[in-house]
């Protein structure tokens, strides 16, 4: 090659250069923009929510009959039935897990507990019971523990509501019957557990332990008089939703959570005789 062939080269060389480079550029694949996913709020449970319930109630206390004069018997008062009502309240929600709350509910009820047999039921001596508990509310503080969309819960506070009290004697081919109608109250505890649905939805369940006192009704005949006493406690269990007012936090409730697989566990509880 001679010199002159050589200048040139040289010369054309860098413009080729400047020339190619988009052109192998464009070969190179282009490295994608990462963004990092949005930054979500964690679960509050911050704000005032309005919601219903229903359950079912049962005594759990002794009542007692004393027919004078030579009769008495002790047996197990246990009113038991079907409620439903409303409830609201307000929660507030500090230190990241812990909440506080004060919730006011009121149900309509049909707790009933009726024996048409006591003492003898026979040769013209008999008595019969009747106790219900028709409405009662409450209004508690709750302390619970958040784990993001998950409430577990202690509650305390007072309770009311209406009972009536009967009782009807037939002894020496007489009958009596008194019903004595009042509004009682007293206090409640319990626990339960919250959980977001989605939305402003929440559910929960409920264990409460209501006491509104006791009633005693008195009947009196020619020759005998018959007492029959009572202590309204009841125990509740009950489910119901809440609407919560505020902002939409679906983006804070985690994915549905699989429960396939084994597991092995303890329980604990208690039972009461019929």
């Amino acid at each position: 090659m001679t010199r002159k062939s050589w200048n040139l080269l040289l010369a054309v060389a860098p413009l080729g250069l400047v020339l190619g480079g988009p052109a192998l550029g464009a070969d190179m694949a282009v490295r994608p923009l990462l963004k990092a996913p949005p930054m979500v709020a964690p679960y509050s449970w911050t704000g005032w929510y309005i919601g219903a319930n229903a359950g079912y109630g049962v005594g759990s206390k002794q009542g007692g009959l004393a027919f004078t004069p030579a009769a008495t018997e002790t047996f197990n008062a246990m009113p038991g039935g079907g409620f439903g009502g409303g409830q609201l309240g307000y929660n507030y929600q500090i230190y990241s897990n812990i909440v506080l709350g004060l919730e006011t509910d009121i149900q309509g009820a049909g707790i009933t507990d009726t024996r048409t047999c006591l003492l003898v039921c026979g040769a013209g001596l008999s008595a019969a019971i009747d106790q219900k508990l028709t409405w009662f509310g409450t209004t508690r503080a709750r302390l619970g523990w958040a784990t993001g969309p998950v409430l577990t819960y202690v509650t305390a506070g007072a309770a009311y509501g209406g009972t009536e009290t009967g009782l009807t004697t037939t002894a020496g081919g007489l009958t009596t019957s008194l019903v004595t109608t009042s509004t009682k109250s007293g206090f409640v505890w319990g626990t339960g557990v919250e959980a977001a649905l989605g939305g402003n939805w929440t559910a929960k369940a409920e264990y409460l332990q209501m006491d509104l006192g006791s009633s005693a009704v008195t009947n009196v005949l020619p020759a005998t008089t018959s007492t029959f006493s009572t202590k309204h406690q009841e125990q509740l269990f009950r489910g119901g939703v809440n609407y919560r007012f505020g902002p939409d936090q679906s983006a804070a409730i985690a994915p549905t959570y699989n429960w396939g697989g084994l597991f092995v566990g303890g329980t604990l509880g208690y039972g009461i005789g019929p």
